[in-house]
């Protein structure tokens, strides 16, 4: 026997696939009455508009699988306050941010020491004559190796070590460091990565970073390790993680440099994350570095039509990220030579999850030979900015706010 529904005031039989059947027979009284008809239709294409709308602002993006630049009005401002013009016996071609105002300047000569005015405050002289390719310090209070510079110089590794005592200043209860006290320190080699192709450092307290343009990987090291053969007299040991590999499961593509003259890292230490410059595939990359395993969601590529992104043909060059979780990009297919369109700053300024924060304001500044920006630092306060060009300056930028 058929099963009866009244739905709407209205009696009606069909079939289903449970083998019912209803049959649809319109109330006379309804007809008779339009206005109840029109009240009735009324409310029902209302709560179908309201569902409709509902499922579209609810609907996923079909972009949820990868995170993009997105425009943020919490942008951040920086202003030029000095060029660095190196008095040095060649160029410099690595360099890195030290404590408070301090930066370190490598040449095939040595290490010079300056602070954020250009004035400079010490030398460290190099007898192997190499040319530099990476340098990073540690001025993380909490790291057990605050204080280490570290040179690479194509497959080797030299530190040069601060004593915190010495280089320890009180001022109305205020502990500060300075580098400029050190002067009888010399660079003294800590590891040989053999047929490697050093192009990016960073340290943490327990681990060292290398990027080896060569195989296009970072490789971990263990401080502990180092230090054990250091003691032995060795300078070369294994790896004990690969960082960067592609990985099928996850998607995700790996690690791959597309420009020789750098493999920039930057380590968070808030975060334990390692970013990394990925300029041959247009993507900033982030590791987890106590598993050394992707982290997607601070992981982010450029997306077409879009105006803050990757100009150049290999970007970005560099990355360095800052103790307030934003970071800084230079990208290589814009230059810092000449006044240039506001769009088409050198460097970039995006959160951890590629959220665009603002842009390094490059409009009226003129230099006469052509150059771009290969390196990246920011202070240990984030106040500043510090862009090495390729003609061996160090553009100083600070926080306008």
């Amino acid at each position: 026997m058929a099963k009866k529904d009244v739905v709407l005031d209205s009696k009606h039989e069909d079939s289903n696939p449970s083998g019912q059947w209803r049959r649809v027979v319109f109330n006379d009284s309804s007809l008779e009455n339009p206005r109840t008809t029109w009240f009735v239709l009324s409310i029902v294409t209302l709560f179908a508009v309201v569902i409709g709308v509902f499922g579209v602002l609810s609907a996923p993006s079909r972009n949820s699988g990868a995170l993009y630049y997105q425009v943020s009005n919490d942008t951040l401002s920086f202003n030029l306050q000095t060029t660095i013009i190196p008095n040095s016996e060649s160029l410099v071609e690595a360099f890195a941010v030290g404590w408070n105002d301090e930066l370190f300047l490598a040449d095939r000569s040595g290490v010079s020491l300056y602070n954020a005015l250009g004035e400079k405050l010490g030398f460290w002289r190099n007898d192997a004559q190499e040319s530099p390719t990476a340098a990073t310090f540690v001025f993380d209070e909490k790291a057990a190796t605050n204080g280490t510079l570290l040179v690479a110089y194509t497959d080797t590794i030299k530190a040069l070590r601060f004593s915190l005592e010495t280089a320890a200043a009180e001022d109305n209860g205020v502990t500060t460091y300075t580098a400029r006290r050190e002067t009888g320190n010399e660079l003294e080699t800590v590891l040989t990565v053999p047929d490697a192709v050093i192009r990016g450092l960073a340290c943490s307290s327990e681990r060292l970073f290398v990027a080896d343009y060569a195989t296009g990987r970072v490789w971990r090291y263990s401080w502990a390790k180092l230090n054990s053969l250091r003691e032995n007299g060795e300078l070369t040991c294994l790896p004990d993680c690969e960082i960067g590999a592609p990985d099928d499961a996850t998607a995700y593509p790996g690690l791959r440099p597309g420009l020789e003259r750098n493999f920039s890292l930057s380590f968070l230490p808030d975060q334990n994350e390692l970013f990394v410059a990925n300029s041959g595939l247009f993507r900033v990359d982030s590791f987890n570095v106590s598993v050394g395993v992707n982290n997607p969601s601070h992981s982010w590529t450029r997306e077409s039509n879009t105006i803050h992104a990757f100009t150049g043909s290999a970007n970005p060059i560099a990355v360095a990220v800052s103790k307030d979780s934003w970071l800084a990009t230079a990208d290589a297919g814009a230059f810092a030579t000449q006044a240039v369109a506001s769009a088409n700053s050198p460097i970039q300024l995006f959160s951890l999850t590629g959220e665009w924060l603002g842009q390094i304001p490059y409009d009226g500044i003129s230099r006469t030979e052509e150059t771009f920006v290969v390196d990246l630092g920011v202070s240990p306060d984030a106040r500043r900015i510090y862009a090495l060009n390729s003609n061996g300056e160090i553009d100083v930028w600070t926080l306008d706010r």
